[in-house]
């Protein structure tokens, strides 16, 4: 580890150590750690794509809303609509589109796949143990649900979103990108 204040650095190194009175292995320590640094990942991932499509929906709003009522470009307008609905429905399977802190959103609506996968590392690391095998399997569970959504966005975005860019382009505008 280094310190550093202004132009002095100081260099120690350290290594962590188990407390001797924990009953816990390492390898029970590691699981956890494993468990815990996956659903990290996962939710990274999941957050990724949640906002891949809030923004892929905000930008087809905004051509929809722009070429409504427009006799060339109504078709562009219908479609943006269609897509950004198709989003919509996947991002429906993962989180509650604009949840509002302190609201009850979440018991009103259910709570989604996101929040799920999220209230995960709380429960894995509530001791120092290693992970029940139910832990493992409801992580297990959440990510394959989550992946299958993220699956279905990814086969929109390369089957559908490229059409929707074709018939954009016919009618002068720029395409719709996925960031």
């Amino acid at each position: 580890m280094t310190l550093k204040v202004g132009e002095t650095e100081l260099t120690q190194p350290f290594k962590v150590v188990k407390p001797s009175n924990l009953p816990a292995t390492q390898e029970d320590l590691d699981a956890q750690y494993d468990l815990l640094l996956r659903i990290h990942q996962q939710l990274e991932r999941t957050v990724k794509s949640i906002n891949q499509m809030r923004d892929l929906r905000s930008q087809l709003a905004g051509w929809a809303k722009r070429t409504a009522g427009k006799d060339e470009s109504k078709k562009v307008a219908e479609s943006a609509k269609a897509l950004s609905e198709k989003v919509l429905e996947i991002e429906k399977m993962l989180q509650i589109p604009d949840l509002r802190p302190g609201w009850a959103d979440n018991l009103n609506q259910g709570t989604r796949l996101f929040g799920k996968l999220s209230e995960l590392p709380s429960a894995v690391a509530i001791g120092d143990y290693r992970p029940t095998d139910a832990a493992e399997a409801a992580f297990s569970s959440i990510k394959e649900r989550v992946e299958e959504q993220i699956k279905r966005f990814e086969e929109l975005v390369t089957g559908e979103l490229p059409a929707f860019n074709k018939l954009a382009a016919k009618t002068g505008l720029d395409a719709v990108i996925v960031g």
